[in-house]
Protein backbone atom coordinates (compact mmCIF):
# COMPACT_ATOMS: atom_id res chain seq x y z
CA UNK A 1 0.00 0.00 0.00
CA UNK A 2 2.63 2.33 0.96
CA UNK A 3 4.34 1.47 -2.14
CA UNK A 4 1.52 2.39 -4.30
CA UNK A 5 1.39 5.31 -2.37
CA UNK A 6 4.64 6.39 -3.20
CA UNK A 7 4.30 5.67 -6.88
CA UNK A 8 1.01 7.72 -7.19
CA UNK A 9 2.75 10.42 -5.58
CA UNK A 10 5.66 10.20 -7.98
CA UNK A 11 3.66 9.99 -11.04
CA UNK A 12 1.52 13.44 -9.42
CA UNK A 13 4.94 15.12 -8.96
CA UNK A 14 5.99 14.38 -12.58
CA UNK A 15 2.65 16.02 -13.98
CA UNK A 16 2.64 18.71 -11.62
CA UNK A 17 6.21 19.41 -13.17
CA UNK A 18 5.31 18.60 -16.55
CA UNK A 19 2.51 21.41 -16.24
CA UNK A 20 4.49 24.21 -14.71
CA UNK A 21 7.34 23.57 -17.63
CA UNK A 22 4.13 23.76 -19.99
CA UNK A 23 2.91 27.27 -17.96
CA UNK A 24 6.84 28.83 -18.23
CA UNK A 25 6.39 27.43 -22.34
CA UNK A 26 2.89 29.11 -22.86
CA UNK A 27 3.94 32.51 -21.22
CA UNK A 28 7.19 32.57 -22.50
CA UNK A 29 5.47 32.59 -26.14
CA UNK A 30 2.60 35.21 -25.28
CA UNK A 31 6.11 37.23 -24.08
CA UNK A 32 7.65 37.02 -27.19
CA UNK A 33 4.54 37.74 -29.07
CA UNK A 34 4.04 40.87 -27.30
CA UNK A 35 7.78 42.31 -27.39
CA UNK A 36 7.57 41.55 -31.53
CA UNK A 37 4.22 43.78 -31.73
CA UNK A 38 5.79 45.84 -29.70
CA UNK A 39 8.63 46.48 -31.65
CA UNK A 40 6.69 46.81 -34.59
CA UNK A 41 4.28 49.46 -32.75
CA UNK A 42 7.69 51.81 -32.38
CA UNK A 43 7.86 51.92 -36.26
CA UNK A 44 6.51 55.02 -37.65
CA UNK A 45 2.81 54.37 -39.02
CA UNK A 46 3.52 51.55 -42.16
CA UNK A 47 -0.14 51.62 -43.88
CA UNK A 48 -2.80 55.03 -43.52
CA UNK A 49 -5.29 53.76 -45.14
CA UNK A 50 -7.65 57.03 -44.19
CA UNK A 51 -8.38 57.30 -47.78
CA UNK A 52 -10.20 54.22 -47.54
CA UNK A 53 -12.05 54.76 -44.16
CA UNK A 54 -9.21 52.81 -42.45
CA UNK A 55 -9.69 49.57 -40.45
CA UNK A 56 -12.13 51.29 -37.90
CA UNK A 57 -14.73 51.97 -40.27
CA UNK A 58 -15.02 48.16 -41.56
CA UNK A 59 -15.96 46.69 -37.64
CA UNK A 60 -18.28 43.59 -38.43
CA UNK A 61 -17.65 43.50 -42.18
CA UNK A 62 -14.57 41.52 -42.97
CA UNK A 63 -14.09 37.79 -43.94
CA UNK A 64 -12.33 35.77 -41.97
CA UNK A 65 -8.67 34.53 -43.37
CA UNK A 66 -9.98 31.11 -44.09
CA UNK A 67 -13.34 28.98 -43.85
CA UNK A 68 -13.64 26.29 -40.59
CA UNK A 69 -14.66 25.61 -37.79
CA UNK A 70 -13.32 26.84 -34.60
CA UNK A 71 -10.94 24.88 -32.33
CA UNK A 72 -9.89 27.65 -29.74
CA UNK A 73 -11.93 30.80 -29.59
CA UNK A 74 -10.80 34.25 -28.10
CA UNK A 75 -10.69 34.30 -24.31
CA UNK A 76 -11.02 30.46 -24.34
CA UNK A 77 -9.35 29.42 -21.21
CA UNK A 78 -6.26 27.43 -22.20
CA UNK A 79 -3.05 25.34 -20.00
CA UNK A 80 -6.02 24.48 -17.22
CA UNK A 81 -7.05 27.98 -16.82
CA UNK A 82 -4.80 30.05 -16.20
CA UNK A 83 -4.12 31.71 -19.28
CA UNK A 84 -6.98 32.83 -21.95
CA UNK A 85 -6.63 33.06 -25.67
CA UNK A 86 -5.70 35.84 -27.80
CA UNK A 87 -6.66 35.03 -30.29
CA UNK A 88 -8.71 32.11 -32.30
CA UNK A 89 -7.41 28.91 -34.10
CA UNK A 90 -9.04 27.71 -37.06
CA UNK A 91 -9.30 24.26 -38.42
CA UNK A 92 -8.90 24.18 -41.83
CA UNK A 93 -6.77 21.81 -43.96
CA UNK A 94 -3.36 21.66 -44.62
CA UNK A 95 -2.14 24.38 -47.59
CA UNK A 96 -5.54 26.53 -47.84
CA UNK A 97 -4.81 30.06 -48.69
CA UNK A 98 -4.73 32.79 -45.93
CA UNK A 99 -6.16 35.33 -46.91
CA UNK A 100 -5.37 39.54 -45.75
CA UNK A 101 -8.73 40.18 -44.05
CA UNK A 102 -8.06 44.07 -44.70
CA UNK A 103 -5.50 46.19 -46.78
CA UNK A 104 -2.24 46.61 -45.48
CA UNK A 105 1.52 46.31 -45.08
CA UNK A 106 3.41 43.26 -43.91
CA UNK A 107 5.10 44.33 -40.62
CA UNK A 108 6.85 40.54 -40.00
CA UNK A 109 6.54 37.55 -41.76
CA UNK A 110 9.05 35.03 -40.10
CA UNK A 111 9.11 31.90 -37.61
CA UNK A 112 8.42 32.64 -34.06
CA UNK A 113 8.96 29.90 -31.55
CA UNK A 114 5.06 28.69 -30.36
CA UNK A 115 3.65 30.23 -33.80
CA UNK A 116 5.72 28.89 -35.96
CA UNK A 117 5.69 31.01 -39.36
CA UNK A 118 4.07 33.83 -39.09
CA UNK A 119 2.85 36.71 -40.59
CA UNK A 120 1.58 40.25 -39.47
CA UNK A 121 -0.18 43.01 -41.38
CA UNK A 122 -0.10 46.31 -39.77
CA UNK A 123 -3.20 48.20 -41.06
CA UNK A 124 -2.85 51.61 -39.58
CA UNK A 125 -4.23 53.58 -37.31
CA UNK A 126 -3.04 50.90 -34.46
CA UNK A 127 -4.78 47.67 -35.82
CA UNK A 128 -2.74 44.74 -36.58
CA UNK A 129 -3.65 41.10 -37.94
CA UNK A 130 -1.50 38.19 -37.49
CA UNK A 131 -1.92 35.07 -38.79
CA UNK A 132 0.72 31.51 -37.02
CA UNK A 133 1.15 27.99 -37.77
CA UNK A 134 1.39 28.48 -41.54
CA UNK A 135 3.20 25.69 -43.72
CA UNK A 136 4.35 28.74 -46.18
CA UNK A 137 4.43 32.65 -46.15
CA UNK A 138 3.82 34.09 -49.36
CA UNK A 139 4.98 37.71 -48.61
CA UNK A 140 7.93 39.94 -47.08
CA UNK A 141 8.20 42.32 -44.54
CA UNK A 142 7.27 45.66 -46.44
CA UNK A 143 4.97 44.28 -48.54
CA UNK A 144 1.91 45.71 -49.58
CA UNK A 145 -1.37 43.92 -49.47
CA UNK A 146 -4.87 43.80 -50.89
CA UNK A 147 -8.03 42.63 -48.83
CA UNK A 148 -8.65 39.09 -49.84
CA UNK A 149 -5.02 38.94 -51.31
CA UNK A 150 -3.53 35.37 -50.47
CA UNK A 151 -0.53 35.87 -48.17
CA UNK A 152 0.33 32.41 -46.49
CA UNK A 153 -0.91 28.73 -46.69
CA UNK A 154 -2.19 27.18 -43.17
CA UNK A 155 0.01 24.43 -41.99
CA UNK A 156 1.03 23.06 -38.66
CA UNK A 157 4.12 24.42 -37.70
CA UNK A 158 5.03 25.75 -34.44
CA UNK A 159 4.62 22.41 -32.64
CA UNK A 160 0.95 21.73 -33.51
CA UNK A 161 -0.43 18.35 -33.39
CA UNK A 162 -3.15 19.38 -36.59
CA UNK A 163 -3.72 22.19 -39.41
CA UNK A 164 -4.76 25.05 -38.51
CA UNK A 165 -4.91 28.74 -38.33
CA UNK A 166 -4.04 31.01 -35.57
CA UNK A 167 -5.56 34.69 -36.08
CA UNK A 168 -5.70 37.28 -34.07
CA UNK A 169 -6.45 41.43 -33.98
CA UNK A 170 -4.61 43.94 -32.24
CA UNK A 171 -5.45 46.93 -31.53
CA UNK A 172 -2.46 49.44 -30.01
CA UNK A 173 -0.70 45.96 -29.03
CA UNK A 174 -3.78 45.10 -27.07
CA UNK A 175 -5.54 41.64 -28.31
CA UNK A 176 -9.12 42.23 -29.38
CA UNK A 177 -11.87 39.72 -29.77
CA UNK A 178 -11.66 39.13 -33.64
CA UNK A 179 -15.64 38.18 -34.17
CA UNK A 180 -16.94 42.08 -33.54
CA UNK A 181 -14.45 42.61 -36.61
CA UNK A 182 -16.37 40.27 -39.18
CA UNK A 183 -19.56 39.70 -40.85
CA UNK A 184 -20.18 36.22 -39.59
CA UNK A 185 -19.30 32.70 -38.11
CA UNK A 186 -15.88 31.13 -39.51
Amino acid sequence: SRNDRRAVLASLEQDIAASDEEMRWLRAESQRLGDLVAEIEKSPELFPPEALGGFPSVEGELEWPVAGSLISDFGDARAGGQLRWNGIVIDAPGGTAVQAVYYGRVAYADWLPGLGLLIILDHGAGYMSLYGHNEALLKVAGDWVVLGETIAHVGDSGGQTRTALYFEIRRDGEPIDPHRWMARDP
